[in-house]
């Protein structure tokens, strides 16, 4: 789940426009992300999900 809070946007003359500001915000490896998806019960191995990541970061 994304956290965020709300703050005043300095980009819009409106005086009750805000945007969200992200709090907690973490970086995840590979390795976590394929964990993560084995966890909630993914049917691709590890090395498939993997192996996806890499070709996505590839494009």
């Amino acid at each position: 789940m994304l956290e965020y809070h709300l703050v005043e946007n300095l980009l819009t003359p409106a005086p009750d426009d805000a945007m969200a500001q992200i709090v907690n915000l973490r970086t995840y490896t590979d390795e976590e992300i394929a964990e993560l998806m084995l966890k909630r019960g993914s049917l691709l191995t590890k090395a498939d999900i993997l192996a996806v990541l890499e070709v996505y970061r590839k494009l």
